[in-house]
Parts: structure tokens; sequence; C-alpha cells
């Protein structure tokens, strides 16, 4: 019995030393995954205080950028995209985030921020060089009437320009931009008028009736209301004829010539504001900014109105409507500038049907233009295709012999981009006039054989712009 008990006694201390043992080893991995936890807390109170400083600093830039003029739909996918930074980050224990860097997120929103940024900017001061685009127009065509004055103050503009560093201060220089260029024309206006007086009191009625005949011309070639000048013409002329002297007549004719003067000054002036229109309203379709369809329609009737308008009031009215849904314009493409569904990156589209060519940078527009395409029987191909040639300058010869209603003198040029094979490229054309690029030219004169010309100026940008592999997608 006793024996039986110390034999059972000596079993049962080696099963309380196997205890302890356990107990041990338990207690020892306890404190191990107190330390790990404890390490891991510390590693990610360290991480989130980092990324803290990186959100804070983002944030202030932001408020910055709002301040400085970045459109606010800009920041919304990348507020969205901070906020699931920050919610993942959150998360100390997932194993996904040992191998990433919030901190490192938070930096790429940064440098997305300054992009959007630097397209926000680009974006302004290409709504200002429109305003610059008038000026020249208007100095090629009245020149010579622009007081010297105007003349000097707007050639410090560019320099102006260039030097605005924010999208609000390149808005600021617009309306004394847009004061300047209206007060130059009213200068421009009366000029011409005084100059009429002085022509037509120093050179006697022979002259006026001369005068007469071409404004006559003119106003006929441009569908547009003589007023009383054939009538006053032809009595001025009869009066001579019977050697009568005709001053009160000569009188009534020069104020008559002085008015349609003006109206065709008016027409050219509200032609060329026309032009301006067509790409901005192109631009908004091409873009599929909400409200496309509306200034569309509105740009045709306003179109079909000028087209049809003979006298000076009717073409004021024409004028204002003009100039309003050129506004409306411009804030839509300004609400919607990004945002786009595109890949990201730099994108090129084209849009066939609205002869309009949009840059994009990360969704956002950049620069746009409009262009002329492939003509009926030679149409540039429709797709998603690359940049994979770049070439300054460029010598295009006809691949069609002479005879060929498609052959074509040697044409060189400044810069091509090819996107497709065949010969298909991005290209300026300097044999094209200005006003003939946009809506419907591909069924003009001036329509190619399957490349996209490209205003001069644009494709002086655009070279340097666009990377070799960069996406063209051409839609219908």
């Amino acid at each position: 019995m006793s024996s039986s008990i110390a034999a059972a006694g000596q079993a049962a201390r080696p099963e309380r030393r196997g205890q302890r043992w356990a107990v041990r080893i338990v207690a020892g991995l306890a404190l191990g995954a107190a330390l790990v936890a404890g390490a891991a807390e510390g590693f990610a109170w360290n991480r989130h205080q980092t990324v803290a400083a990186s959100v804070s600093r983002l944030r202030a830039s932001w408020a910055a950028d709002l301040a400085a003029g970045l459109p606010p739909p800009t920041l919304a996918p990348l507020r969205a995209e901070l906020g699931r930074t920050l919610r993942r980050s959150g998360l100390w224990w997932w194993p996904l985030t040992w191998g990433e860097s919030a901190n490192a997120d938070v930096n790429r929103l940064g440098a997305d921020t300054a992009a959007a940024f630097g397209t926000a900017l680009s974006a302004a001061r290409s709504r200002a060089a429109q305003t610059l685009a008038a000026w020249r127009r208007l100095i090629r065509t009245d020149g010579n009437w622009v007081p010297r004055r105007l003349v000097a103050e707007a050639a410090t503009w560019p320099a102006a320009l260039r030097a605005a560093r924010t999208p609000v201060g390149v808005a600021a220089l617009a309306p004394g931009w847009a004061a300047a260029e209206s007060a130059a024309r009213s200068a421009a206006a009366r000029a011409r008028l005084e100059a009429l007086a002085r022509a037509t009191g120093s050179t006697g009625p022979g002259r006026l009736i001369s005068t007469a005949a071409g404004l006559i011309t003119i106003a006929r070639a441009d569908n547009l209301d003589p007023g009383a000048v054939p009538r006053l013409a032809g009595e001025l002329r009869h009066e001579l004829v019977q050697g009568q002297p005709g001053t009160a007549t000569a009188a009534r004719l020069t104020r008559a010539i002085a008015a349609l003067r003006a109206l065709i000054a008016l027409n050219d002036a509200v032609a060329a504001d026309l032009v301006t229109l067509t790409g901005q309203v192109d631009q908004a379709a091409a873009e599929q900014v909400p409200g496309a369809g509306a200034l569309l329609a509105a740009y045709r009737a306003d179109q079909a109105s000028f087209t049809s308008a003979t006298t000076q009031p009717v073409m004021r009215t024409i004028a204002d409507r003009i100039h309003a849904l050129g506004g409306r314009a411009l804030t839509a493409l300004a609400a919607h500038r990004c945002g786009h569904a595109l890949p990201a990156g730099k994108v090129i589209t084209i849009a066939l049907s609205f002869q309009e060519m949009v840059f994009y940078n990360n969704g956002c527009a950049v620069e746009a233009t409009p262009v002329t395409t492939g003509r009926p029987l030679l149409r540039t191909p429709t797709g998603t295709f690359h940049i994979f040639d770049k070439q300054t300058p460029y010598v295009f010869i006809s691949p069609w012999p002479p005879g060929s209603p498609f052959w074509y003198p040697t044409s060189p040029v400044d810069w091509v981009m090819e996107f497709d094979q065949g010969g298909y490229y991005i290209h300026d054309a300097p044999w094209e006039p200005p006003g003939a690029f946009g809506l419907n030219s591909d069924n003009g004169v001036w329509a190619s054989h399957g490349c996209v010309h490209t205003p001069t100026s644009v494709m002086r940008w655009a070279f340097g712009w666009t990377p070799l592999g960069t996406p063209v997608i051409v839609s219908a």
C-alpha cells in the first residue's frame, strides 16, 4: 500500500513540473505578444503621426489652391481618394498595410493636386489668350485707327499673362483687357469716320461717288442693306452731270456712307466673334459638358440670324446674343473641365462631328482647338490609337499623281505627330486660313486627306506637350 502510494507520488511530481513549464511558456508567449503588440502600436502611432502631418500639409495646399482659383469640382476625386487612404491606414493590424505607405499615397495626392492646379492655370491662360486673339484681329483690321496709347498698353499683356501664376491672377487681367479692347474699337470707329469726312471734303464729289460704289459692292456681298447710299450716289451723279454743285446731296451721302461703313465694320466684328464662339460651342459639345446641346442649338440659331441680318439694329442684337452665349459656353467649360471618363495621364480626343480636338491630363481638359479632318472620300479613321512618331520639320509629298482628284503639291510643315499606320498625322497646315478650322470644315475646300489639320499656334504647343505613346481617341 505504501509502496504503491510512493510510486503514485513519484509519478505525480513530473506531471506538476510539466504544468509549471507549460505555465512559463504561456506566460512567455503572452509577454512576447504584448511586446509585439506594443511595438506594432508604436509603429502604427508613428506612422499615423507622419501621415497626419502630410494630410495637414495637403489640406492646407487645397485651401490655398482654391483661393488661387482651382475649380472646386477638381478636388472632389482627390478628397475621396484621401478618405480611402485614411481609412485604410487606420487599420494597422491589417496585413496589407505592413507593406504599403499611406504617406506615399498622400504625397501622390499632393502631386495630383499640383497637376490639377497646373491644368486650371493653363485653362485660365487659354481663356485669356482668346482676348489677346480678339485684340490681334482688331489690330489686323483697324490697326491704323487704334490710338498708340492703347497699342502700347496691349503690348504689355503677353508678359502680364506669363507672369500670372494663379487662375485668379489670370482672371483678374481679363476685365482690363476687355475694357481696353472695347475702347480701342470705339476709338478706331471714330477715327475712320473723321478720316472719311476729311477725305470726302478734300477730294470732292467724284471721290465720294467712287467710295460709295466700293461700299455698295461690299455690302451686297455680305448681304447687308446699303441704306440710302445707292440712291444718294445716283442723285449726286445726276446733279454733277447736270452741272449742279450737289453740295447738299454730297453732305447727305457723306452721312449715309459713314453709317454704311459702321454697319460693315459691325458685320466683320460679329463674324470674327462667331468664329470664336464656334470653337467654344464645339469644345463644349466635344467634351459632352451638361447643356452642350442647348448651347449648340442656340449657336446655330444665332448663326442663321447673322446670315440673314441686313441692318445695324438687328446686327447689334445678334452681337449681344453671341457675346452672352460665349459667356455661357465658357462658364460650362470651366465648371466641367475635370472629371472626364478617360484613361489616366495625357490623352488626345478628336470629335469628327464637331471638328474639335481636346487635350486632357488625368481627366482634365488642358487645351482645345477646332481642327479640319479628312474629306468625304478620305475620312480620318475612328478608334483608339497612340502617337508613335514625332518629327519637326516634315515635308508631305502626294502619293497620288498629278491629275488625280486627290493630288496635292509638295507641302512643308513644322510639326507632325503620327497616330495611325498609313500616314495619319496631327500636324500644322500653314496654307489653311485661321477661320477655316472647325465645324463642317471636313466637307470644305481645306479638308485633309485623312490627317488632322491643326492651327499653327496650338500645334506648336501640342508638339512639346505630347509624349510618344499618348492615346489618341477619334470618335465619329
